[in-house]
């Protein structure tokens, strides 16, 4: 039997590109969903509680809808934003919903959430490695994805004694709609590898039923996101190709 059978999962970022893809890989385990978004997925063991991520009423809104369902068993956070480009050029409001989006939104969800978990159960939030390395060009997006990483850590430690486990998953770049062209080509010239929704989800998952704190995908990331911990003017030296790359890109 798999180890999501039977778990009432809650789940964001479920309309497309890795979090569709981890809708249906428990499906397939036997778990039942509940997605949390916008725009309604019908889908046999899908539930859905209709919430606008950007905002934050909308999210507190959902704590009678929580209290309706039989219980919670996890909660896995896919959904996000990521905006690519020169940071001075960046709109006030793009860079404001960004972080809403990818940090303010984990963190009061997984607060209203939390109330309904006990021993046993997940909490599972998928970032990014540039939440381990601040990435030129993506400072905004680094710095929303560095916060994630810090909830999770903490939070992980502070909800052990209660058997609550929380999983951090960094994945590398993904092939999906959120790289747009110019951020595939920054990825192109600066030799960034970019790995395909299923492998990542796989992984994901994995990472989730080992019960790990924190799980970075890729094997060059791995060992760049530790140096970037220790010696982070190596790393800076190693980025200013990518710094220049950007100039001619964004």
């Amino acid at each position: 039997m798999s180890y999501f059978s039977g778990k009432i999962i809650l789940l964001t970022g479920a309309s497309g590109g890795i979090g569709k893809e981890m809708m249906y890989k428990l499906l397939e385990q036997g778990a039942k969903i509940v997605t949390l978004g916008r725009s309604p997925i019908v889908r046999d063991g899908v539930e859905h509680l209709t919430v606008d991520l950007s905002q934050e009423n909308s999210i507190l809104g959902l704590e009678s809808a929580l209290y309706e369902l039989e219980r919670i068993d996890g909660l896995i956070h896919v959904a996000g934003l990521q905006q690519a480009g020169v940071f001075m050029k960046q709109s006030p409001e793009a860079l404001a919903t960004m972080m809403q989006t990818n940090l303010i939104a984990p963190t009061l969800l997984t607060r209203l959430v939390l109330p309904y978990m006990s021993k046993g159960c997940f909490v599972a939030y998928i970032g990014s490695v540039f939440g381990h390395i601040g990435f030129p060009y993506y400072a905004a997006y680094s710095a929303s994805k560095f916060g994630l990483r810090g909830l999770s850590e903490a939070l992980g430690r502070e909800l052990e004694p209660l058997g609550i486990q929380v999983c951090h998953i960094a994945p590398r770049a993904v092939n999906t709609p959120m790289n747009d062209e110019k951020a595939r080509a920054f990825m192109k010239a600066t030799g960034s590898t970019m790995d395909e929704v299923p492998e990542v989800v796989q992984a994901a998952l994995k990472a989730i039923e080992a019960g790990k704190p924190h799980t970075i995908i890729g094997g060059s990331e791995r060992i760049f996101a530790r140096l970037n911990g220790g010696f982070p003017k190596v790393v800076s030296k190693a980025l200013r190709k990518a710094t220049q790359a950007g100039r001619d890109i964004f």
